[in-house]
């Protein structure tokens, strides 16, 4: 656990490693039964721990199933560790952010709450091991908090991202989120990686995607919605130079069709007066069966080249 309730505050266990004073203040409350869970249905009382193998920590004294408990349970390392991360990078920056909010509306717990403008933004971070029923129900209890929902994934930066072929949460992601956005962030939280997917009937597969990656300190929420700094101007300037590229090759391919369509025709008009002339001779002249036999091989000889160009 990263935090607990001490005199009817909250306090993280980051910040009391940095103060012997502090440290021995919370170790006393933790004894005497002052520190209390962050879940106000929990009975336990919380303990605080740190040593030379431990990182500061608070623990129930007592087992529990309060929701704390069940989230801990979920909360692998990976993600605690990008979690921390991300609240030092935001919090750093100016953004009023709560690590591990219990949400007030069923007590479920959430990674990051930011209150941004007025609205109540949750940041929860996924792996590929995030399934989809966490996802439903950690859905579900955000829209009965009124909460804003949106998600980072944990992955590698340098690897390429696809709709099609990839892990279910990428999927729906790419398919669910806003501007169909998905964004990945490393293990060691300093390199992020923000995908868009453009549904487009006029763009070839291989050009279905626009992606950046950068240093953590480019990721902000810019209108609500998290995302790198920049990327909308740098995906604009794409798209719209994919679709003036579009347009000139359609174009070319226009005039490509009409040049083919008209050659064709006028070489067939040309065939077609060949074989009339032919067909005037045999009707309108008188003439011997050798003399017809020379003027068919005449006419077929005239007409040959035509066929072949």
């Amino acid at each position: 656990m990263n935090s607990c309730i001490w005199n009817g505050k909250r306090i993280d266990a980051f910040e009391i490693f940095q103060n012997e004073k502090l440290e021995t203040d919370i170790r006393k409350a933790g004894s005497s039964g002052e520190l209390k869970c962050l879940d106000s249905g929990c009975t336990s009382t919380i303990g605080y721990k740190h040593g030379p193998k431990k990182s500061p920590h608070f623990f129930h004294h007592f087992d529990s199933k309060c929701e704390y408990v069940l989230f801990e349970k979920s909360d692998r390392p990976g993600i605690r560790d990008v979690r921390d991360a991300l609240y030092e990078h935001f919090k750093t920056n100016g953004y009023n952010v709560i690590r591990e909010h219990n949400m007030p509306i069923g007590g479920k717990f959430c990674h990051l709450l930011f209150l941004i403008n007025g609205k109540s933004i949750v940041l929860q971070i996924a792996d590929k091991q995030t399934s989809a029923k966490n996802r439903e129900n950690l859905l579900k209890a955000c829209e009965v908090n009124g909460y804003e929902l949106c998600w980072i994934v944990i992955g590698n930066p340098d690897e390429p991202q696809s709709e099609r072929h990839n892990y279910h949460i990428h999927r729906n992601l790419f398919n669910n989120s806003k501007n169909n956005d998905l964004i990945i962030i490393n293990e060691a939280a300093d390199r992020v990686l923000q995908t868009r997917i453009i549904k487009d009937s006029r763009f070839g597969i291989t050009e279905q995607s626009f992606a950046l990656t950068v240093p953590l300190e480019r990721l902000v929420f810019r209108d609500g919605e998290l995302s790198i700094d920049g990327f909308d101007d740098r995906f604009d300037k794409w798209y719209k130079n994919k679709i003036t590229e579009q347009e000139r090759q359609k174009r070319e391919e226009d005039a490509r069709q009409k040049y083919i369509s008209e050659h064709y025709t006028q070489k067939a008009q040309q065939h077609k007066a060949s074989y009339q002339n032919r067909e005037f001779y045999y009707r309108h002249i008188a003439l011997s069966p050798i003399q017809a036999k020379h003027i068919t091989i005449i006419l077929q000889t005239m007409t040959q080249p035509l066929l072949l160009k």
